[in-house]
């Protein structure tokens, strides 16, 4: 179950990380208002169960953890390393490509 919960919290605290609002809390588009004011447009009532049986408990719950700070990295763009221009034209070149003509030349995948 720890997964569902980073994954949920991931996903909800998305965008306070790309700096688009500064809080979950305050930004009503987000899923999470809806797990809040139990609006029926997501099945909150499974999500909300995940924390704990009560509502008003699981509530209370699902609010302090969704306020932690979210250390889970899953798809994020600092994973990702973009190689420059001079790293991709020596890979390149070191494959036996040595002009626009020699990538005609390679088999496509099917």
């Amino acid at each position: 179950m720890k997964g569902i919960f980073s994954v949920l919290r991931y996903i909800h605290q998305n965008l306070v990380k790309a700096g688009m609002v500064k809080s979950i809390h305050k930004y009503n588009w987000l899923s999470y208002s809806s797990y809040i004011s139990e609006m029926d447009i997501i099945d909150y009532k499974y999500g909300l169960s995940i924390f704990w049986e009560n509502t008003s408990e699981a509530k209370s719950q699902f609010i302090k953890y969704m306020s932690e700070e979210n250390k889970a990295s899953f798809l994020d763009y600092d994973d990702f390393i973009k190689p420059i221009d001079t790293e991709v034209k020596r890979e390149i070149l070191s494959g036996g490509v040595n002009k626009i003509d020699d990538f005609k030349s390679i088999e496509k995948e099917t």
